[in-house]
């Protein structure tokens, strides 16, 4: 049996961004900022991978990450690159423009706007995540988005999306209430790259 000589995951020789792009993903541990970075994308990854169902296969698939700001989880599918055409879409310009210098080939990455709809055809995708955007997104704007994610998916086609929830209750700076109800928008009107939303 021959040993493994593989000691870095596939994803390693591919470029970090700039400290000030990755912070738009979220706050940064700052004992190990690039660490926490790729810490973070690859739990995303894993827990994405371990939602799929059973019989999954990425074989001939296409997958959008919304939101994917400079690839902080997109990044961690380059093993799946080969099989799978990833797509990834965010409103921060400068994210998107440094995920497409430096991590196109292999993923495909456009701008999207704040509102629905993206530019791609009905039915564009097998696979779509969104991590913790909605948790960004108030009034109207996120159900409008839930119907474009929709209408982008094929038939039978999956949509993830997380939110901040019990165990992200230190961000909001207040004691978690399992009675609550409805929704608790923080920062709203401050710029996207300041956490807030519309």
């Amino acid at each position: 049996m021959a040993a493994a000589t593989e000691t870095k995951p596939p994803d390693a020789d591919l470029p970090l961004p700039p400290l000030e792009i990755a912070g738009g993903a979220g706050p940064l541990d700052h004992t190990d900022p690039y660490g926490g970075y790729e810490r973070v994308g690859r739990l995303c990854r894993n827990a994405i991978v371990s939602r799929l169902p059973g019989d999954w296969s990425w074989e001939g698939r296409s997958a959008l990450d919304f939101g994917c700001g400079a690839g902080r989880v997109l990044r961690h599918f380059a093993p799946e690159a080969d099989r799978c055409e990833f797509h990834g879409c965010d409103i921060d310009q400068p994210a998107i423009a440094w995920a497409r210098k430096h991590l196109s080939p292999p993923f495909n990455l456009f701008l999207s706007r704040e509102v629905p709809p993206l530019e791609r055809p009905n039915a564009s995708f097998d696979l779509i995540w969104a991590t913790s955007v909605f948790t960004h997104l108030v009034h109207e704007t996120w159900s409008s988005w839930m119907l474009e994610l929709h209408r982008l998916l094929r038939p039978g086609g999956i949509l993830m999306a997380s939110y901040l929830g019990e165990g992200q209750h230190w961000i909001l700076g207040e004691p978690w209430d399992d009675e609550r109800i409805g929704m608790n928008v923080i920062n709203a009107g401050l710029d996207w790259d300041r956490g807030g939303g519309p």
